[in-house]
């Protein structure tokens, strides 16, 4: 213990506002899990694994660690499961793993390159060593920590809010009292899913569910012809007044803390009733346990060989900093055997390390209002939002440049016949989904649509009525136009995207389409290639001025577009629905978003028409620079900031400080563009990403990767293994590469 007392100085106790990167190594994938184990320093708490932990002492000087070590085992799940009570992962209630976590903690001294290591609850480490390793384990790591001030919600939507109308709703003078069992739908005979109105007290049926299952609609015809808002589910009333509420007005899962005396208005009394009837988490847990999708996706009906080694690492989470996760899936060091990796061999066939980069998303996601927090996410607008970070950030060649292509828009004014062509770069291809084509029409109502590919295809090159087109051949007076979108070069890996998700025209709430594409494992887009602009005999649509000069003055309503991207549509797209619509209201921006939601460029960032935007055109006075500079800038950063605040100096000091990020990049000189590539247009499927769950806002993705022409690759978390039947036709991404 002598040698430790030399260390002590720099030993400390975590404070509530320390961060403990107890996690994972700050430089790789390493966790407590690794053979190696994580070291945590005491002094800084920040957490390595042994390739780097050298490295850090001879940088910071620090030699005293607490090294955390755990060891995976097979659960004895006894001769009852646990019943699944929740949509979650890894927590009471919910879907828990088949292991058991044995840790063993040490505290290690590293001088001269040697190792002293001592149990860290021996009772005779000293005094501030025990403070320090216990203020550790028994802390929120800083991950967790994140979480907890992010309030986010979990994938299952459990997170509810108190609807509007608990507080204030009105009850019918002369309420029918209820019996405490026995209820049954006023309008048929079902006995169960019945929802009691808490206005009227009438007992009625829930919804059809996609699977015939369900009740008959009558709940929801009765909120329809009366318009009372709240309804609970008669069986779900636990005797501490909890249950399922139903606002039909807000169109989601409510709380209602008034349930108690609401009840009690029909003569039910909740100590009085039991619960007998599943709750909608339940039946959503018993649905995903046991439908097609589901089992399809994952290949849960078969015994799939486990792979490891490098290009097999799986991803424990959507998390990851860019620059390890190169290195972390690529190298095969978390993609290793079960013996190799401290887990018993019972666990052979399902699981692996894997990669749990936590920290990507702070950087990846901070500041965007979609991706900084911690709901579920939308595989593909992360995608395309990665890339646009990458390219901003990237003073080397983009990464993505390889999926880049020009397409052309080809507009046509339905009354006068005159063409406008306008270019544009794309990152992807939005395949819409022709219900009308379905290939097995008679089921189509029953479950699952069967689309082909190729009619995915055809509709994407359907020539396209846009109604309402302010035509400048008309000088700005309202007709119809046709529009069709080709593409002009193809890129080297082509990303398509199947058109899965939609909003209801009524409520506007998100929704996925339950349709299975038979998307082939090559494809020809050779129909799609664009002519290259004005054709002969066409005559040109020129642009309007003065409807480019009200577009760009027009500043959105910061309210209508939070209610709007409140709804699950993105930031972007909601900014754009308000600008069109001229801040004219909720309801206008909405149908502007239907119509537009399939919009190539629906998510991306509105651009200013012309050739060039007010801020590339404006010129910053001198003296601006030079007051700009004062404060320590560059003067490309003091142009940079100028021009976007139209060169008033006083934003312009604000826009420093909320942008720091963005002020960084302007002293780094854009890379020169290359041009685009271009070739054949034939394409062979390499990989594709699907999506379970009912909406973007909640489910999980997993993905098949092909690794040479006949196998395929499963990656479900960091469980990766031979695929059986990939589910090439359940897929919500697909990547091609040209033949």
């Amino acid at each position: 213990m002598e040698i430790l007392e030399k260390s002590l100085d720099k030993v400390r106790t975590p404070t509530p506002s320390d961060r403990i990167y107890k996690d994972e190594c700050f430089f790789s994938f390493d966790t407590p899990e690794s053979p190696g184990g994580l070291f945590i320093c005491l002094n800084r708490f920040l957490g390595f694994g042994e390739d780097y932990v050298h490295d850090y002492i001879k940088k910071s000087g620090l030699s005293l660690f607490l090294r955390l070590r755990r060891t995976k085992s097979k659960k004895d799940k006894g001769p009852t499961a646990t019943k699944v009570s929740r949509l979650a992962i890894g927590e009471p209630g919910g879907f828990t793993p088949d292991t058991l976590l044995e840790e063993t903690n040490t505290v290690v001294l590293i001088k001269d390159g040697e190792l002293h290591e001592f149990p860290a609850t021996d009772p005779n480490l000293p005094l501030a060593i025990q403070m320090s390793v216990n203020g550790i384990v028994c802390g929120n790591s800083a991950f967790k920590q994140r979480e907890l001030e992010r309030e986010g919600n979990r994938w299952d939507g459990e997170v509810l809010n108190v609807s509007k109308f608990a507080n204030d709703l009105k009850q019918c003078d002369s309420p029918v009292q209820l019996p405490h069992q026995g209820w049954k739908c006023e309008k048929c005979d079902l006995t169960c899913n019945l929802w009691l109105n808490l206005t009227s007290g009438a007992t009625l049926c829930g919804r059809k569910n996609f699977d015939g299952s369900g009740g008959n609609n009558h709940a929801v015809e009765y909120y329809q012809e009366t318009k009372y808002p709240l309804a609970v589910k008669l069986g779900t009333v636990t005797k501490d007044g909890k249950a399922d509420v139903y606002s039909y007005p807000e169109d989601n899962m409510v709380l209602n803390p008034n349930l108690k005396e609401h009840l009690a208005h029909f003569g039910l009394k909740v100590e009085l009733l039991d619960k007998t009837d599943k709750s909608m988490v339940e039946m959503e847990i018993d649905m995903n346990q046991r439908i097609g999708e589901w089992a399809t996706l994952t290949e849960s009906g078969s015994k799939l060989t486990p792979v490891f080694g490098p290009g097999f690492t799986g991803l424990q989470s959507l998390d990851f900093q860019l620059c390890r996760l190169t290195h972390g899936m690529i190298s095969g060091k978390y993609s290793r055997k079960p013996a190799e990796s401290n887990i018993n061999e019972l666990d052979a066939d399902d699981s692996q390390p894997g990669i749990r980069p936590t920290i990507f998303k702070d950087i990846i996601g901070k500041s965007h209002p979609d991706f900084s927090g911690s709901q579920q996410q939308d595989a593909q607008m992360f995608f395309l939002h990665l890339l646009t970070v990458l390219e901003r950030k990237s003073n080397l060649e983009f990464p993505g440049h390889c999926l880049q292509f020009e397409v052309e828009d080809r507009i046509e004014c339905g009354a006068t016949g005159r063409v406008k062509y306008i270019n544009r770069i794309e990152d992807y291809l939005p395949f819409p989904i022709p219900m009308e084509a379905s290939i097995n029409q008679p089921d189509v109502d029953a479950y699952l649509a069967r689309k082909e590919g190729r009619s995915c295809v055809k509709t994407f090159s359907t020539e396209e009525v846009v109604l309402d087109f302010h035509s400048s051949a008309l000088n700005g007076e309202s007709t119809f136009a046709k529009k069709t979108m080709r593409l002009k070069t193809f890129p080297d890996y082509l990303f398509i995207q199947m058109k899965k998700f939609d909003a209801d025209p009524v409520t506007h709430q998100p929704y996925k389409l339950n349709v299975e594409v038979l998307m082939p494992d090559e494809i020809d887009l050779s129909c799609l290639k664009a002519k290259g602009g004005l054709q002969p005999g066409e005559v040109e649509l020129e642009d309007s001025p003065s409807s480019r000069e009200n577009k760009n003055t027009i500043v959105p309503d910061d309210a209508i577009v939070s209610q709007l991207a409140s709804m699950g549509f993105s930031f972007e797209g909601c900014k754009k629905a308000v600008i069109y619509t001229k801040n004219s209201g909720v309801e206008a921006a909405m149908n502007w978003v239907m119509e537009h939601m399939e919009d190539s460029d629906f998510n991306e960032p509105m651009k200013e028409e012309g050739d060039g935007s007010a801020s590339n055109e404006f010129v910053p006075s001198e003296e601006s620079i030079a007051t700009v500079m004062s404060m320590g800038f560059s003067a490309t950063q003091a142009k940079h900031v100028l021009k976007k605040t139209d060169g008033n100096v006083e934003r312009a000091v604000e826009w420093i400080f909320s942008h720091p990020d963005e002020m960084n990049e302007a002293n780094n000189p854009a890379p020169s563009k290359k041009p685009l590539t271009d070739g054949p247009s034939k394409y062979s499927l390499q990989a594709c990403i699907s999506h379970m769950g009912t909406s973007h806002l909640v489910g999980h993705y997993v993905c098949h990767i092909r690794k040479d022409d006949s196998q395929w690759v499963i990656f479900n978390d960091n469980k990766v293994a031979l695929s059986e039947n990939p589910p090439k036709t359940l897929a919500y991404l697909y990547l091609y590469k040209r033949i």
